[in-house]
């Protein structure tokens, strides 16, 4: 699951805010007669040092959370796969995708690619709930898990389902371990259901992790 980081504003922005109170201070104390010009332009070089400061360490944050976002996607796409050994080759699929010279020859590994993933099946892989909610005033229960990068959904849990008892104590955003038969890629557009990994499931348990808090 990607982690949120939060980004900065950027440097740019930053100064150009901080000159413009400079101005306005100076401008102010020259009115009001605070100061000659040369000691008001003193006072000025000061600010503008400190602004300087100020954009240095607002750039230094910015680039901070870019690398935290970075290693973050790293590390979610290296768990998805060390627990999801397939989704190497659906990764395979997209390159090929995204590298054919036409749309007859992205069409046929669209079609392997939806064959392939309907083949896989997990069993015992520990995931994330990302959410759950129910429909029809409690009739009907959504469960979304995320293993690494990859998401998945369950839609078609109805009240009677045992599914939807085991997943009454779960807590959201906790660690689960799921079993299951994917039942083809949950996006509505041709590329993305290449390239983006979010299947839709039909899951056979759920469970909370060993050891997790209730």
């Amino acid at each position: 699951m990607r982690s949120a980081v939060v980004v900065p504003q950027a440097k740019g922005s930053a100064m150009n805010s901080t000159l413009k109170i400079v101005g306005i201070v100076l401008g102010v104390m020259l009115l009001v007669g605070g100061c000659g010009l040369v000691s008001c332009l003193v006072c000025a070089g000061g600010l503008l040092g400190g602004a300087a400061e100020v954009a240095s360490g607002v750039s230094e944050s910015v680039a901070e959370g870019e690398r935290l976002e970075r290693e973050a996607a790293a590390r979610a796409v290296a768990l998805g796969d060390a627990a999801l050994p397939w989704l190497a080759a659906v990764r395979e699929n997209c390159r090929r995708y995204e590298a054919a010279p036409n749309e007859i020859q992205m069409s046929a590994i669209f079609q392997e690619n939806e064959t392939f993933v309907e083949a896989q099946a997990l069993e015992g892989v520990v995931g994330v709930l990302s959410s759950l909610s129910t429909a029809h005033g409690g009739g009907g229960l959504v469960l979304s898990i995320d293993v690494g990068d990859a998401h998945f959904v369950d839609g078609g849990i109805e009240e009677n389902n045992p599914l939807y008892t085991q997943a009454s104590g779960l807590l959201v955003h906790g660690c689960v371990v799921i079993s299951g038969e994917l039942t083809g890629t949950a996006i509505r557009f041709e590329r993305e259901r290449v390239c983006e990994r979010h299947f839709m499931i039909r899951l056979s348990s759920i469970g909370a992790c060993p050891g997790a808090a209730p």
